[in-house]
């Protein structure tokens, strides 16, 4: 309480930067100034609210267009895969070779929209704060500090999701292709955020980080519709060679997989302990590339047997019989001598080294 002498002092406390409150003490207690205090709200009204208004109104309008941003952004991918896919489909109903479809990642395209409204999102709040008087060097410090410790603690995934977007952006292969991948042979599955999934021959699934597949060579070999394959068939020495270049170049026209231009045309590539190798030489399509090489090596084989063309097989040395026959005829011989020049018997049954 305050003594008579005291009564009608204005004791006044700010409430914010503009609005004061203004409060009358007398001896029957405090008496809130209500006309000024609407009057001081009207002029910070006046004065801040225009530019409020137009935060609120530049922070809807962005919010807005982000999401319509992202929406369109997925609507674009599915319609795409969509075209994509039919395409695909109705060249395999025509008969021919199915075209090389190349489907996006509708799971990755999800996360790299939402992680794109979300940074807009961020970069449009620090816009709209300042127009309030809102200051935001606090922030952006925070958000920094905050971002270096994510990017060294995640620096693998950081650098995977890199690389798939690397692999999004340069497309080295798609959804179908079949592709090397550091030495992983098969169809590629899906291409994920991190991951680029392969489907070997046998069924084995092999997940591969977006981080090597991306720094390393990509053999893709659905790039190109048609390509060249060299089948190895080995035959004796004393084969007849230019029949069994007659026969495998017969055997690859059969096959009517095989294409006719170019022409496939049988070479030499070797001399070695086995014999020579051939190579049949001849162009495919490349969905034709993993069976064609097998059913070729087994026609060249069948074809080779019926033509009475020696193939090459694997010596340890020679084989027992050979061997037998070597020695028999070795130590006659030495006997031979022997007996012309009275060497003892023991040193007639010592056969010498054939190897």
């Amino acid at each position: 309480h305050f003594s008579s002498n005291t009564c009608g002092q204005l004791a006044s406390a700010t409430v914010s930067s503009r609005v004061c409150v203004r409060v009358c003490v007398c001896a029957r207690g405090p008496m809130v100034d209500l006309e000024q205090i609407k009057d001081d709200l009207l002029n910070w009204l006046i004065e801040v609210g225009p530019k409020i208004a137009l935060a609120l109104g530049i922070l809807i309008i962005g919010w807005c267009l982000i999401n319509f941003l992202r929406r369109f952004i997925m609507a674009r991918v599915e319609a795409r895969n969509a075209k994509q896919q039919a395409m695909i489909e109705e060249s395999g109903n025509e008969g021919g070779h199915k075209k090389r479809g190349v489907l996006l990642d509708p799971t990755l395209f999800h996360f790299l929209t939402s992680s794109l409204g979300i940074f807009l999102k961020v970069l449009l709040l620090l816009t709209v704060l300042p127009m309030m008087s809102i200051d935001t060097t606090s922030f952006l410090a925070i958000a920094t500090v905050i971002t270096l410790v994510v990017g060294m603690s995640m620096q693998i995934l950081v650098a995977n999701l890199v690389g798939g977007l690397m692999l999004l952006i340069f497309h080295p292969y798609g959804q179908g292709d079949l592709v090397d991948i550091q030495g992983s042979f098969g169809k590629v599955d899906q291409v994920q955020m991190f991951n680029t999934i392969v489907k070997t021959l046998d069924n084995a699934t092999i997940y591969i980080p977006n981080a090597k597949a991306s720094s390393g060579a990509i053999t893709n070999m659905s790039v190109e519709d048609n390509l060249r394959i060299d089948v190895s068939v080995r035959i004796a020495f004393d084969a007849n060679y230019p029949r069994a270049k007659e026969v495998l170049i017969a055997c690859a026209r059969e096959d009517p997989r095989v294409l006719t231009e170019p022409a496939p045309t049988v070479l030499v590539n070797k001399f070695d302990g086995l014999g020579i190798e051939l190579f049949i030489r001849c162009w495919i399509h490349h969905d034709h590339l993993i069976p064609v090489p097998f059913a070729l090596r087994e026609k060249a084989r069948q074809a080779c047997l019926a033509e009475g063309i020696k193939l090459a097989h694997y010596h340890t040395g020679t084989s027992l019989e050979h061997w037998m026959e070597n020695y028999l005829q070795d130590t006659g011989k030495r006997k031979q001598q022997a007996v012309e020049a009275d060497v003892p018997n023991t040193a007639i049954l010592r056969p010498r080294a054939i190897f």
